[in-house]
């Protein structure tokens, strides 16, 4: 009868330790999924924020090219106001 208990007893340690060791994978797997899932997560806000840092970049570059077109209008037309206000003072002269 003690053989029988022994081995009984010996059977449920060796599930407890097996489902131990079930438990501890279980966990080690679960742990490396965070891990992985975090590296995911931030080298995709790293890249977002790269993105975002570069399509910033192209929108100043594209305002500065705006801004030097609508400077270059503005001569122009102060050029022609300036052409025009001498024409119109020779004219006068002309008629005078």
């Amino acid at each position: 009868m003690s053989i029988q208990f022994s081995v009984n007893e010996k059977e449920h340690t060796i599930q407890i330790l097996e489902f131990e060791r079930i438990a501890q994978n279980r966990k080690f797997i679960q742990l490396w999924l965070f891990v992985a899932v975090l590296i995911i997560l931030l080298s995709t806000h790293l890249l977002v924020l790269r993105l975002q840092k570069k399509n910033n970049s192209l929108r100043v570059e594209q305002m500065q090219k705006d801004i030097a077109v609508y400077i270059n209008q503005i001569e122009e037309i102060k050029e022609e106001e300036q052409i025009s206000q001498e024409n119109q003072k020779k004219s006068e002269n002309n008629i005078l």
